[in-house]
């Protein structure tokens, strides 16, 4: 689908990007989570395809670098430096992203996706990870809560997908559709959270590992790597650190899911945009499926184990 939006229409990333540039933090690895705090007990996650096939198709070509030579500031002085616009010419996106599926149901805290690369296309990236991921994520989350307390989540509620544009009102369109319904108001985005990864043991999250019972979750497991290889593929029981109670919990499953997927890894997309009735059906499955638990008390914390870092 044709890209109809002006990116350019907010130069603030690219003014950051720069700054990054002249201090000479540009090619710093750096490593954050995009964050949404919902009003409610969870998040739709939503957006993420959009933002890999942005990333696909993200390119500076002459005509775009020829425009962005053109901000000015109020003396009529360009803004963007010679220098950087011919680095820019140059760069690629090579980031990795790491993201929950489309209509996944998160609790609050939980990542919308992981990025990781050099600072200054992560920067570059501020207006599309808002637009494609952070609203999509808050208009799905807010036709889900509402179909949530009007128990209105049946896979079989599934009408024909709608014709939407690649602009902010099509995003919306889309993003209603995925989350199981409509809003016809505009709503109240909040600003970015892009937020540094919290350290467990001196590393960063890499996975959640839901826990299922059958098709019931009865728990989210957070794992860094080393965690990861601690905690195995073929146990049927586990232990955490419950972040609501503080105290230990052991959790027994019969399967498990694991939130994150790859989607971009060295700037090359990895998912395929999948079929909009499939996303919404997904979503209804999640609701469905947690309908059966207590939000508030469900366990969610960091693996508990004898070799966990002090």
């Amino acid at each position: 689908m044709a890209d109809n939006f002006d990116w350019l229409s907010d130069p603030l990333p690219a003014f950051h990007a720069q700054a990054a540039w002249n201090d000479g933090s540009y090619a710093d690895q750096e490593r954050w989570e995009l964050v949404y705090l919902p009003p409610g007990a969870f998040s739709i996650a939503a957006g993420a395809a959009l933002l890999s096939d942005h990333i696909r198709r993200f390119r500076f070509s002459p005509e775009i670098i020829q425009r962005m030579g053109h901000f000015t500031d109020h003396l009529g002085r360009s803004v963007l430096t010679e220098s950087f616009l011919n680095y820019l010419q140059r760069m690629r996106l090579k980031v990795n992203m790491y993201a929950a599926l489309e209509g996944t149901l998160l609790l609050p805290g939980q990542p919308l996706l992981i990025i990781q690369g050099a600072k200054l296309p992560i920067l570059l990236l501020e207006s599309a990870l808002r637009a494609l991921c952070l609203d999509h994520t808050i208009v799905a989350t807010q036709a889900a809560q509402h179909g949530w307390e009007q128990q209105h989540y049946k896979e079989a509620d599934t009408p024909e997908a709608p014709v939407w544009e690649q602009n902010p009102d099509g995003w919306k369109k889309r993003a209603c559709y995925v989350g199981g319904g409509a809003i016809g108001a505009d709503q109240i985005m909040p600003a970015l959270k892009l937020q540094a990864p919290v350290l467990f043991g001196g590393e960063p999250l890499s996975q959640i590992r839901r826990l299922y019972q059958g098709e019931m979750p009865v728990g989210d497991v957070w794992l860094t790597r080393s965690l990861e290889a601690t905690a195995g593929i073929s146990k049927s029981s586990i232990s955490i650190e419950d972040a609501q109670s503080g105290s230990r919990k052991k959790i027994s499953f019969t399967r498990f899911q694991n939130i994150y997927q790859p989607l971009v890894l060295g700037g090359r997309p990895v998912w395929t945009i999948q079929a909009l009735p499939y996303l919404r059906q997904r979503t209804f499955k999640q609701m469905h499926a947690f309908r059966q638990t207590d939000l508030e008390q469900y366990p969610s914390g960091w693996l508990y184990a004898d070799t966990v870092p002090a």
